[in-house]
């Protein structure tokens, strides 16, 4: 992609082409509406701000007074893991003010708003406020540092056009998340469609201890291991975390020490389901049903590999949905035991006498259908997202690089 600057493009200070970088109010947030919205760091999640959410405080300014916020400024966080990051207020209430541990950037008529938001998400802004930070972010940013900011300034018409663009796919990428997100939310309303609540179990099915359906319950192998994954050509040992979603993530592993031997029969393969027996007590009976693996991957000690009979009547798909159900997970989990500071462990034996409810086979298919069905297009949808996500990387590197290359030629005096 090839953005022609049709005039010579200038770096200023931020300074130079704000109104205000200034520092919020100090105030008690409370959920009484007594006041003005009172804006926190804790409120932008994801990028986003619902503002039914965010707390009141009590101010007693005038909407023209400093900690105000109007449609325009840009938001940035002072301290902690969010160091450094900011967010563009698109839309605020009339009466809404901003925390003191944010810093506010009020752009001049000099610059559109939507590009400089962009211009702080860039690698050219992040250098310098890691530089300006003595080679950390979490040491913190203040007013005094952002005004030094050293900022590519292309016409209003090139900023406008750079602004649009990327907005235009950070609209595309932001469906694609909502899409995601709604379809996570349906597997789980098809299962008790088709199957009902399974603790209640308005259906009545009839109910089967599990060990009737499994021909065992493999367990798998924690040595020590190097800490980074395994490469695609050296055998790693999965880390919990590749089952904590209830989705299979493989590149949650750690490479195999060289002295270590391998032991193949722990490789886990397409198909196979698979249950963390410990973590947590709200991660404990996580359940993953795994589609494809590269291999030489390994279970771990601390997850189980469920082994069904040929003839057993449930699906792997069913199970899945089963383990996973709301009512159903907080019931298996009620089976773990620990001692205080451990985390719960859930045992073969107390999994075994687990009781199991087995639906018509016609509707475990109907299940197992929708459940491919749903995760194609998942599949497709994260596909999607990850060439949105390039396309917007690409995209704003290079539209700010060409301004960025063309800005070392100018004088920084405007």
């Amino acid at each position: 992609m090839k953005v022609d600057l049709v005039s010579p493009t200038k770096v200023v200070s931020l300074a130079e082409i704000s109104d205000r970088i200034d520092y919020g109010y100090t105030a008690s947030a409370t959920t009484r509406p007594v006041g003005p919205k009172f804006l926190r760091i804790t409120d932008i999640q994801n990028g986003q701000v619902d503002w039914t959410d965010v707390p009141y405080c009590q101010y007693s300014g005038t909407p023209d007074d400093k900690a105000n916020l109007r449609p325009g400024d840009i938001v940035f966080a002072r301290t902690g893991a969010t160091t450094g990051k900011s967010y563009l207020i698109r839309q605020c209430p009339v009466d809404s003010v901003f925390a003191s541990y944010l810093i506010r950037v009020r752009p001049s008529q000099r610059v559109n708003a939507r590009y400089l938001a962009h211009f702080f998400q860039t690698p050219n802004y992040w250098a310098q406020i890691y530089r300006n930070s003595a080679g950390t972010a979490q040491e913190g940013v203040n007013a005094s540092k952002l005004k030094q900011l050293q900022v590519p300034l292309p016409s209003l018409e090139e900023q406008q056009y750079i602004a649009d663009l990327l907005d235009r796919i950070e609209h595309l990428r932001q469906l694609r998340i909502k899409c995601l997100f709604l379809l996570d939310e349906l597997l789980p309303a098809v299962f008790i469609d088709i199957f009902g609540d399974p603790i209640t179990n308005p259906f009545n099915w009839k109910r089967l201890p599990f060990e009737e359906l499994l021909e065992a319950i493999e367990s798998g192998w924690s040595p020590v291991c190097l800490d980074r994954p395994a490469a695609p050509d050296e055998w790693g040992i999965l880390k919990l975390g590749a089952v904590t979603q209830c989705i299979y993530l493989e590149e949650e592993n750690k490479a195999l020490t060289a002295d270590r031997i391998p032991r193949p029969a722990l490789e886990v393969k397409s198909g196979d389901l698979l249950f963390s027996r410990k973590n947590t007590k709200e991660l404990v009976a996580a359940c993953a049903l795994v589609h494809h693996s590269r291999q030489k991957l390994m279970l771990p000690d601390l997850i189980f590999r469920f082994c069904l009979k040929p003839n057993a009547p449930c699906r792997p798909e069913y199970l899945w949905g089963l383990f996973t159900n709301t009512s159903k997970r907080k019931h298996v989990q009620q089976l773990a035991s620990g001692t205080s500071g451990s985390m719960p462990n859930i045992s073969k034996e107390k999994l075994k006498k687990l009781l199991i409810e087995i639906p018509s086979t016609d509707r475990q298919i109907k299940y197992a259908q929708a459940y491919q069905t749903i995760r194609r297009i998942q599949n497709e949808m994260a596909q999607s997202l990850d060439h949105l996500e390039q396309l917007f990387s690409s995209a704003q590197n290079e539209l700010f690089a060409a301004s960025h290359s063309l800005s070392k030629q100018e004088s920084v005096d405007v």
